[in-house]
């Protein structure tokens, strides 16, 4: 509570600190790592915050992060179900279709989260980390049977190539593949520094 009352506070000033903002977004997604739901809905406004800032890189990451979220439960359901269908010695078709629905929102969230990711990498420049996402959306747009996402995908794949192609004849000019460090003191010999990270 109290992040999201300085996060509030922070965003009516003029002129506010958006590191400030982008850290306690940060923590408030770490400190619900344990709730799925809500983790996801703070990575979220860290992912809008990013983007609005067009830190498209940094949007991108939560957008995967929170498509991983997700994956997670549905390989934490499947596992649950597959342990109770071998308890009962063995599963039915009923059982499967009332898995495999409640199953299908949760991968409709992932796909489009996985979307998001591989426009806001595009908007980065980071073409081959775009290609790797959309090796993990297309299975699921076919699994789905969403042939128009899916026709979609492949026309935006084809431009990421087409982007990719003609940024190494121009040996990558324009595209910015550095990195950057966040450093954080931790411990009581950080003194008045423990916690902060920069």
């Amino acid at each position: 509570l109290k992040y999201s009352v300085e996060i509030r506070r922070q965003s009516n000033l003029e002129v506010y600190d958006k590191t400030n903002i982008e850290h306690l977004l940060i923590s408030l997604a770490t400190a619900f790592i344990h709730i799925p739901d809500i983790h996801v809905t703070h990575l979220r406004r860290l992912a809008v915050f990013h983007a609005s800032e067009e830190h498209y890189a940094e949007a991108g990451h939560c957008y995967l992060t929170m498509a991983q979220v997700y994956s997670s439960l549905i390989e934490g359901k499947t596992r649950n179900h597959d342990t109770l269908a071998e308890e009962t010695h063995g599963s039915t078709e009923a059982g499967k279709g009332t898995l495999s629905k409640d199953l299908h929102p949760l991968r409709l969230q992932v796909c489009r989260f996985l979307k998001l990711a591989c426009e806001m990498l595009d908007h980065a420049r980071l073409y081959e980390k775009c290609n790797h996402t959309y090796m993990k959306l297309i299975p699921m747009l076919n699994l789905n049977r969403n042939w128009r996402e899916l026709s979609l995908a492949h026309k935006h794949l084809h431009e990421v190539f087409e982007a990719l192609a003609t940024s190494e004849e121009k040996n990558n000019e324009g595209r910015l593949l550095g990195c950057y460090y966040r450093i954080g003191f931790y411990g009581p010999m950080f003194g008045g520094r423990d916690g902060r990270e920069w």
